[in-house]
This record gives C-alpha cells, sequence and structure tokens, in this order.
C-alpha cells in the first residue's frame, strides 16, 4: 500500500491541477482618492461552469468565496474593498466582498489558492518596470489584454481604455471571426541582397545591418534561402558537403518603403519567417527579434535544431520605422545539419475592429534630475509622423495633485520633435530617485505614462547623468552619462561582451557549475569595473577587470574544481547557483544598462544534454 501521505499529495496536486480556469483579469489598485472602489476581478476561461466555493485570496488581499460561488463559462466576478460602493459606481450585481486589506498601490502578489492549499492564480503586479504606469492613481485600471494570456507577465496587462475600468464585463470585446485584414509589404519571392558566412560582412561586423551600408558586391536572389527543403528558391547547396561544413551562417538584406499612415496608423509590422535553425533580424541597424541565434557573427554556429515547418511571427516596434525607405537585415544560423533555410516576409495586419484614428505617440523620452536645486528638466517626444496638438494636456508626477502642469493653449509637437518641460517653469518635481510622470488628455485619459526609477549601482550623482529612451521613443529606458535636452539620445553601450557558455548543471558526482565571457569585438580592451550580474547569480567585477578581444573569462560557484579539472587559473568566483531548472541570467554595466542576457531552460527546444 502507498503511505497515506503520498496519497494526499496526489489528491491535493490533481485539485490544483482541476481548475486552471480561474484568471485575474482586472486590479483596481489606485482609484482617486476619497473613492472606495479598490477590486480584483476574476474570469473563468474554461467552456464550463466552475465550482469555485471555498478558493481563497492568501496573499495581497484576504476574502474567501462564499459557498454556491459557481463562474459560468465565460463569467466575471468582481471581488471588492467595498462592495456596496462598487455595485452603486459602476450599476453591477457580479460583485462580492468585503476582502481584508488594501490593494498596495506600489504593487503586490496577489494568490488565490484552492480548498488544498493549491495556487490557482498568482500575480505579481506593479507600477513601475514593464508593468503600465497608468492605473497608478489616475482612476484608469490595470487590465489583462486577453484573459487566455499568461497573466504573471507584465506585457500582457495594460492600461483600462476608459477611466474606472470595466469591472464585471470583458475589459476588451471579442474579436470577429476575421480578426484582422492583412497587407503583404515584403513577400515570398522577392529579390534579396545575400551573402554567404564565408568571411566577415562587414567591417565594423554590425554595419552590414545599418541602412547605409554598401550591399552592392553582394549576390542577388530570391527568397526562400537554403538547401534540404523541396521549395527553395534560392539553393545553397555548398553549405555543406559531405559532413563538411563550408559556412554556418547566411546574411540578407532588404530594403521596403512604409508611408507615414503604415507606421502611424491602425496596425502592426510584422516580420513573418520560416526559418531552420536559428535568426536574428535587424530594422535600420537595430536588433529587433531573434531565436536561437548564438551570436550575430559569420563563423556563429547553432545550438540546436528547429524546423521550418511553419511561419512565425515577430512585431516590428514602430519607433525603428521612418516614412521612406527602411532597410531589414537578418542572419540565418545552421546547426551544421542536413536542412537550412530562411524565408522572410513582412507583413501589415490591421484589426478589422480597430478603431480608425492614428495612435497617440508622444512618449516622456528622457529624464534629467539635476542637482536638487530645480534644475531638472523632462522630455517628450513626438514618435509619429502628424503633429501632436498638445494644447489643454495636463502633465503631473501624482494624479491626485490639485495644481498640475497644464499645457498653454497652442502648443504643438512636431513629428520627431522634442518638447522640454523644465522643473524650474513647471513646478514638477523631477529630483527624487523615483519619478513617475502621467500625460493626461483634456478628458482626463491617460495617454501616456512613465516610471524612472533606474538609478546607477556606482556613486553618481543625479545631475551626471539622465534616464533615456533609446531609440527614441522606443520602450526601453537606459542610463546615459550623456544627457540631450532636446536632441536624439545618446546611450553607449557595450555589445561585443557576450555570455558564451553556461554549465548549470554539473553530474551528481561533482560539482563545478560556471559561466564563460567570451569579447567578440576587435576594438580593444573593454573595462568590466563596476560591471555586474543582477539575475541568476551576483558578481561584481573589481575595478581593473578588462577583457580583450577574442579573450574568454570563466566564472564558477568553486573555482578549485574548474582549477583540477580544467588547469583553469584566475576563474572568478560568484555567489549563487544556476538553477537546473532553468532562469534568466543577466550581465549589466556600471551604469546598470543591459550588456547581455540568456534565459536557458532544461527542455523545449534547449538541448537536454546540459542538464545533469
Amino acid at each position: 500500500m502507498k503511505p497515506l501521505s503520498f496519497v494526499f499529495t496526489l489528491f491535493a496536486l490533481s485539485l490544483t491541477a482541476e481548475l486552471h480556469a480561474l484568471v485575474i483579469t482586472e486590479i483596481h489598485y489606485g482609484p482617486p482618492a476619497g473613492e472606495h472602489l479598490e477590486f480584483v476581478e476574476v474570469s473563468n476561461d474554461a467552456p464550463s461552469p466552475e465550482d469555485i466555493s471555498g478558493y481563497s485570496f492568501v496573499e495581497g488581499v484576504v476574502f474567501k468565496f462564499p459557498p454556491g460561488t459557481v463562474l459560468e463559462a465565460g463569467g466575471v466576478l468582481v471581488v471588492c474593498a467595498n462592495v456596496d460602493a462598487v455595485r452603486a459606481a459602476y450599476g453591477i450585481e457580479n460583485a462580492v466582498g468585503n476582502f481584508v486589506g488594501l490593494l498596495d498601490n506600489g504593487g503586490e502578489r496577489l494568490t488565490v489558492v484552492n480548498h488544498a492549499g493549491g495556487v490557482i492564480q498568482s500575480v505579481r503586479y506593479n507600477d513601475e518596470g514593464q508593468w503600465p504606469v497608468g492605473p497608478d492613481g489616475t482612476g484608469h485600471t490595470l487590465v489583462l489584454k486577453r484573459v487566455h494570456l499568461d497573466s504573471s507577465e507584465p506585457e500582457n496587462w495594460t492600461s483600462s481604455p476608459e477611466l474606472g475600468g470595466s469591472p464585471g464585463q470583458r475589459n476588451f470585446p471579442e474579436p470577429p471571426e476575421r480578426e484582422y485584414e492583412e497587407t503583404v509589404v515584403v513577400d515570398t519571392g522577392e529579390e534579396w541582397r545575400y551573402r554567404k558566412g564565408t568571411a566577415a560582412f562587414s567591417d565594423p561586423p554590425l554595419d552590414w545591418t545599418t541602412e547605409n551600408f554598401d550591399d552592392s558586391t553582394w549576390l542577388s536572389g530570391p527568397s526562400s534561402f537554403g538547401f534540404g527543403y523541396p521549395d527553395q528558391a534560392t539553393e545553397l547547396g555548398d553549405m555543406l558537403e559531405g559532413l563538411q561544413s563550408n559556412y554556418t551562417t547566411l546574411a540578407l538584406r532588404k530594403p521596403f518603403v512604409l508611408t507615414e499612415e503604415e507606421i502611424d496608423g491602425p496596425g502592426q509590422l510584422r516580420l513573418g519567417l520560416k526559418f531552420d535553425d536559428g535568426f536574428c533580424a535587424f530594422i535600420n541597424g537595430t536588433e529587433f527579434a531573434s531565436s536561437l541565434c548564438p551570436v550575430v557573427e559569420w563563423d556563429a554556429v547553432g545550438f540546436e535544431r528547429h524546423e521550418a515547418l511553419t511561419e512565425e511571427f515577430f512585431h516590428i516596434d514602430a519607433a525603428l520605422l521612418r516614412p521612406g525607405e527602411n532597410v531589414l537585415a537578418v542572419l540565418g544560423v545552421n546547426r551544421i545539419d542536413r536542412k537550412f533555410r530562411l524565408e522572410p516576409r513582412v507583413t501589415h495586419r490591421v484589426r478589422i475592429d480597430e478603431e480608425e484614428i492614428a495612435e497617440f505617440r508622444g512618449r516622456f523620452n528622457e529624464l534629467f534630475r539635476g542637482d536638487g536645486s530645480g534644475n531638472g528638466w523632462v522630455e517628450l517626444f513626438n514618435a509619429g509622423n502628424t503633429s501632436l496638438d498638445l494644447g489643454g494636456f495636463v502633465v503631473t508626477e501624482n494624479p491626485a495633485r490639485p495644481d498640475p502642469y497644464a499645457v498653454p493653449a497652442g502648443t504643438t509637437l512636431g513629428p520627431k520633435q522634442f518638447l522640454i518641460l523644465r522643473e524650474s517653469d513647471t513646478s514638477l518635481r523631477l529630483s527624487t530617485e523615483k519619478v513617475q510622470l502621467f500625460l493626461l488628455d483634456p478628458d482626463g485619459r491617460v495617454v501616456s505614462a512613465v516610471a524612472f526609477g533606474r538609478v546607477p549601482a556606482s556613486d553618481a550623482a543625479f545631475d551626471a547623468y539622465s534616464e533615456a529612451r533609446f531609440p527614441d521613443g522606443s520602450d526601453v529606458l537606459w542610463v546615459t552619462d550623456q544627457p540631450t535636452s532636446g536632441a536624439a539620445n545618446v546611450v553607449p553601450r557595450v555589445t561585443d561582451i557576450v555570455i558564451n557558455e553556461l554549465f548549470y548543471h554539473p553530474p551528481e558526482y561533482r560539482t563545478g557549475e560556471f559561466l564563460e565571457l567570451y569579447h567578440r569585438g576587435a576594438d580593444g580592451a573593454i573595462d568590466l569595473s563596476g560591471f555586474r550580474f543582477d539575475r541568476g547569480i551576483r558578481y561584481t567585477f573589481p575595478e581593473g577587470s578588462l577583457l580583450a578581444p577574442g579573450e574568454y573569462l570563466v566564472l564558477s560557484e568553486d573555482p578549485d574544481v574548474l582549477r583540477n579539472h580544467y588547469g583553469l587559473e584566475g576563474v572568478h568566483r560568484y555567489e549563487g547557483v544556476l538553477a537546473n531548472g532553468g532562469e534568466n541570467v543577466r550581465l549589466v554595466d556600471r551604469l546598470g544598462n543591459l550588456v547581455d542576457e540568456v534565459r536557458y531552460q532544461d527542455g523545449g527546444r534547449w538541448s537536454p544534454w546540459a542538464d545533469g
């Protein structure tokens, strides 16, 4: 007979597995002051009713669903801090409460468990990082974009379109049967410039990805490219001869033309790609997508097999595009096997039910805090190609502030232009470590919001750096020691140091996990002083740490094992261990900017041979 504890464990696990349908879909953690409308909305994503009687919120807030609580298929239920106030304000009946506690405006974890204590849903929301800032005290709520998306990922959440949100209802209308209309920008079969990876594609190494590179000496041919598949337009029969590889990479370049309407209007541009085995893709010299691409080098070798069976799609950020000619560059990488394929195309698709209005493209683009004496400034940038009338808009660092800065009537921001708002002219408080900023339209809706909070790990003063989007108007914030008031942002980045090898799961009979860095550039030694790993492991490089071109640097949990096993000297000792089940390992520079990161796993497309 099996032990009773084992039987109970199986029973608890079965209860946990029964309900994946309960999803947290809306959170109102920061209603305007004086309103008692905090709530958490849950939805049923299953095709059948779910009895959630006895299920409980146990983290963030405390609430137990009463007996007889059944969520119908596709149903929605609102759990409230003050159920009477929510029912009165929104005119809904599918609300329960009151929960105990208050939702933290700075973010916290919300966890729902079943009768056996098994976790059904757990969401760690926030008001900074990649989480939307708009819901923080503005009257907007935090909403899941689609009920079937992973609610733990911040990219799947957004601000509610309307003030107050939509508790008790679907956050967004269900899409029609035919959801998108698609226009082909670059089609399969069109001519591309290409070069086989028998030598460096350019000098500097990434110059070939830029729009101004001269590719007139490259070969020309139609897509798709490869061998081992029956329908290749440009056959690469010389990539592999017998068991000998002549080259493992292929570089492609293709110019294409876009109008202002295609960039700024409804819809999005996507790269569609069939690839075998890996790729990295660039628009006008900026990388925007990759898969199974170890390094962007002419002699790179793929590390895992990936067959080009179906077309996969990758979003192209509109901030990377410009009206007129753009250049798409793609590097294909082979694993040294008997197949290779690279079949790119570009499409522009528009939701049929999308409003026929251009997206508001004004963004907080750079913050300079100054020295604390009121000389800070924040920069607005129009990432679109049409002018923005900002008259009557409001800028504030606190939605509850009674005296926000009102943008004067007649203020317009032209395409790709900058507007500087100075602390001394606006009374905005811009010198604190964490600065949240909101841009509200005349109707009080948040059209842009940001949380600046990137403070360098070094002892740099506030007036020695700024936080800036790079490229201008894009999603990622960087720290730069070159503030550029009213001009294009400049972020000196280190891109030639890469995480080159991970030994995350040694055999059981010995220790000795390690991580290897490699300098893939050719422009001199790089000073790693102050660089640090801030995810996966913990290590900060001491002053005077240099890595020359072509050199490797090894870090380990146990340098003695590597000395004895590999004969390596000078191995750096890090703190922590690499997770056997996979995790994100990230290296940042002394200002905290990303140098390189790897999210490895012990399954899926990752090789099982590395796992123990």
